[in-house]
Parts: C-alpha cells; sequence; structure tokens
C-alpha cells in the first residue's frame, strides 16, 4: 500500500501543518477475515509560520523533518469481502524528527533531532475495491505533539513554546 496522510494543529492562519508520505504492507488472516494487521513506514514534514496580523514580522518558525515507523490493527466493521467496506483502525507509531527552529529576536537557527517519540492514531474510513486496488480514505485523532523537540536547546533566556500538539489527520491509500 502506498498513502499520505495530513495533519492539522488548528484551523486558524497560524496552524501548524503536518505531511506524511507511507508505504506498508496489508497482512490479512484467513481465519479472521475481519481483522488486518499494517505495518507501514513513511516519511514527511512539519511546518510552522506565525506572524503578526500585519503580516510583516515573522514571531516564530520551524520546520520539522521526520521518518516514522509502526504498525496498525484494522477491524473492519462491515463485510469486507464486498466492494464497499467501512473500518475502524489504530495507529501506533514512532517518528524521528529533525527541527530547524527560528526564534524571534534570534538570528541563528537552533537544530534539534528527536528520535523514537511515540504516538497513535485512531481513525474510522471507508474503503472501495477497484479492480486489483482497493482506494480508502480516514479521519481521525492523533497523539503527536511537537513542542519536545522545539523547546530542546533554547537560547539563553528565550521562554518555552507552549503546547504544540497535532491532533486532527486525514488521509488517502491505495491498496494493491
Amino acid at each position: 500500500m502506498i498513502g499520505m496522510d495530513v495533519g492539522i494543529s488548528d484551523f486558524d492562519d497560524n496552524s501548524i501543518l503536518d505531511v506524511n508520505f507511507n508505504a506498508g504492507y496489508e497482512i490479512n488472516f484467513r481465519n479472521l477475515p475481519f481483522l488486518t494487521i499494517d505495518p507501514i513506514i513513511g516519511a514527511g514534514f512539519i511546518k510552522k509560520k506565525e506572524e503578526t496580523p500585519y503580516d510583516y514580522v515573522l514571531l516564530s518558525r520551524y520546520n520539522i523533518s521526520f521518518f516514522t515507523f509502526g504498525v496498525a490493527p484494522k477491524l473492519q466493521i462491515s463485510n469486507p469481502d464486498r466492494d464497499f467496506f467501512v473500518y475502524l483502525e489504530n495507529e501506533f507509531s514512532f517518528w524521528n524528527g529533525f527541527a530547524k527552529i527560528e526564534d524571534e529576536g534570534y538570528e541563528q537557527i537552533r537544530k534539534n533531532q528527536q528520535y523514537f517519540n511515540f504516538y497513535y492514531s485512531p481513525k474510522i474510513g471507508c474503503a472501495l475495491a477497484l479492480n486489483n486496488a482497493k482506494l480508502s480514505i480516514w479521519v481521525g485523532l492523533s497523539t503527536l505533539n511537537v513542542t519536545k523537540i522545539i523547546n530542546h536547546n533554547r537560547h539563553a533566556g528565550q521562554e518555552k513554546y507552549g503546547d504544540q500538539p497535532i491532533p486532527f489527520r486525514a488521509g488517502l491509500k491505495i491498496l494493491f
């Protein structure tokens, strides 16, 4: 399978954008046709740009590139032998992030890394069988939070960034 998912912190102008491209394999169980397990790997980026209301003074900005790996058990709650079915999925993943942070009032860009940051994402989705493939779309939540990586190695006297969660997720998968 290949897929893309997007995480959003909130729905205002200063929200965090998280894009993850991933690939995996759907493992089916012959005796349990309603259950699959998907090991997945991925790569992506997280961006935040915060400006004043007049859009000319940059207050803060960070870019995080990352790699993910995890497993996603999926429970198909309608008949999986049909061309269309609904499912529940819970992805358990780790991400390794590499951040570049531009702080307000400082010219030097900070660089931080964080490894094996655990998060999970409960999802609800639907899949449509098309010839030799399935197209799946889903929405869900996430416990992903980037506060720790952006607050690490702050400049002397600099205030901590507030909580930086990315709680909303949506995605698209194509299974071959």
